[in-house]
């Protein structure tokens, strides 16, 4: 039985491997040749789709005020004032939700001391939150980011020994008040309809959404980010992990990442580090049958998804072998995205190779190019450095280029390997370094409820690109300002 499922596997392999033709002449990377030029040409030509931006990439101006703070700037690429109203109602109708059938909630102090020294007036009772304290309350969880402290109660501390605790904080905010909004905050009604057609009938019964709580939040972020910066061509797709050891049905574990325990979110960045769109790994996705997808076909999915925006113009995506598969380089080439990552040896529909990683000397490379008739030419390129790895690509060509790498001895080397494998080292890594940045300042404090770790997360995110976005306009500001004193 075995000997016959090995036999089926190498006929399945010669069959795909009909389709693909192994590059023998390379391009020369020392200078440009002529039409009666004997120096070898590219045996297979570049295919990219062709990009041409109508602006530099940078901050959408119009999204905000030329000449905007770093609070405004941050208000813009949060939602300004409709986000706000978002989380003050859903904020509001828990609270009314959660105390219809307890007790009414005592009523409140603005401003004062824990202690419970009376400075203002006296609210009604009911402890619903206005804007100004969601602002105020948004405000302390950043500033106990990189104000840290080993009790959240030390902030409002009055005794000598212990540092007389954080005054701006305690003008902001009573302690019991923090404490009450950190409880009750929301991103969505308790009263919305969980699904809308749970009471029909006739209706196939779906997979209510697992991220209902902090749905219209990621909504409206994605949208906002989308909006406010302008996008190079070369971006990079990969996973990144929210700390989280709780209960909750998201929640993912892998042994080999630095957070080990917590929720996965796909993202989509350039090399600056700025999120252009997200989505929350939830399994099944809303409104689909739960079940078992063959060949890579959810992963395949979310990028598709995160690439929507990027249809016919020419972007170049990067991403790693997690994603990648043959399929895949096909529909996106077919919405007119360039991609390029490393591929596992085992994804199905690629060609044998005449030498594998195994058997490749330093600095030595190959390449197949094909594909199925009726789908895009790709490229299969295998190539040994300090160690082998393989890349996929649905555009390049057999062009090579120099590149520069680090010998362990600390000195520089000029190599030469395939355009691919550069265009994939230069446009990867975009995502670890929002990931980067994000936990320079992170809030971390234990949360009960599993969406809250999510919450802050995503604000903190939305606090990084605010600072891309800042830095880039000071940037232009400046370069004008030296143009007119040198005219």
């Amino acid at each position: 039985m075995q000997k016959k499922a090995d036999a089926k596997k190498v006929a399945q392999h010669k069959a795909a491997n009909r389709n693909w033709k192994e590059c023998k002449v390379w391009g020369d990377v020392g200078r440009q040749s002529r039409a009666d030029d004997d120096s070898p040409r590219p045996q297979f030509q570049e295919r990219a789709i062709q990009f041409a931006p109508l602006e530099e990439p940078g901050p959408v101006l119009s999204q905000f005020n030329r000449f905007s703070n770093p609070l405004g700037v941050f208000k813009s690429m949060l939602g300004g004032e409709d986000t706000l109203y978002l989380l003050r109602e859903a904020t509001n109708d828990y609270i009314a939700e959660f105390w219809s059938s307890r007790k009414t909630p005592p009523s409140r102090k603005v401003g004062g001391k824990p202690e419970g020294r009376l400075i203002g007036p006296r609210l009604p009772a009911g402890g619903f939150v206005t804007d100004h304290e969601l602002v105020a309350f948004f405000g302390i969880q950043f500033l106990i980011g990189y104000h840290r402290l080993p009790e959240l109660s030390m902030f409002w501390e009055q005794q000598p020994d212990a540092g007389l605790g954080l005054g701006i904080i305690q003008q902001a905010m009573t302690r019991e008040r923090f404490k009450f909004i950190s409880k009750h905050i929301a991103c969505a009604s308790p009263w919305d309809d969980v699904d809308p057609n749970s009471d029909d009938p006739d209706q196939e019964p779906e997979r209510p959404d697992p991220i209902r709580k902090i749905r219209p939040l990621v909504k409206r972020l994605n949208e906002r980010y989308h909006a406010c910066r302008k996008p190079p061509r070369g971006q990079s797709i990969d996973e990144s992990m929210v700390k989280f050891k709780g209960r909750s049905v998201l929640r993912q574990t892998m042994k080999n990442k630095p957070i080990k325990s917590g929720f996965k979110i796909w993202s989509r960045c350039c090399h600056r580090g700025y999120t252009y769109k997200f989505e929350i790994y939830q399994g099944a996705r809303f409104g689909e049958k739960q079940g078992r997808s063959r060949n890579n076909e959810a992963v395949e999915r979310v990028v598709v998804d995160l690439c929507q925006p990027l249809t016919d113009q020419g972007f170049v995506v990067a991403f790693d072998r997690f994603f990648t598969s043959i399929a895949l380089l096909d529909k996106l080439r077919e919405n007119g995205v360039n991609a390029v990552g490393t591929i596992l040896p085992s994804r199905v529909n690629q060609p044998i190779m005449t030498k594998n990683e195994s058997n490749l000397r330093p600095d030595e490379f190959a390449a197949k190019f094909g594909g199925e008739p009726g789908t895009c030419r790709k490229g299969i390129f295998v190539w040994r450095d300090t160690k082998a790895f393989r890349v996929a690509s649905n555009y390049h060509g057999s062009n090579l280029v120099k590149v520069r790498r680090k010998q362990r001895d600390g000195s520089f080397k000029t190599k030469s390997c395939p355009k691919a494998i550069d265009d994939y080292v230069n446009n990867m890594g975009g995502v670890d370094t929002a990931n980067q940045l994000r936990s320079y300042y992170e809030r971390d404090r234990k949360a009960k409820k599993w969406w809250h770790r999510l919450l802050y997360s995503l604000l903190e995110t939305c606090l990084v690109n605010s600072w891309i976005c800042f830095n880039d306009m000071v940037r232009s500001q400046m370069a004008e300002i030296k143009t007119s004193n040198t005219q």
